[in-house]
């Protein structure tokens, strides 16, 4: 979750320059996506840092009562 926070804090400052750049035309887009594309992934890395951090938690918790059932 602490790199959930950090990547909000720090990605507006890191992407505004190439979205400025890719939008006046003077960089192409990663990988050939649309500009639409392009920042549909960035939007979608917070999300996916969060559902795998909640991936782990319930991973952790299952261990943890698995080994006091035991």
């Amino acid at each position: 979750m602490i790199i959930h926070q950090m990547y909000s804090f720090i990605a507006p400052w890191m992407f505004q320059n190439y979205f400025d750049s890719v939008m006046a035309g003077t960089a192409s887009p990663l990988f050939g996506m649309t500009s639409g594309e392009m920042f549909q992934l960035f939007n979608n890395i917070p999300f996916t840092i969060e559902c795998i951090a909640y991936f782990f938690l319930v991973i952790g918790i299952y261990r943890l009562w698995r080994n006091k059932m035991t």
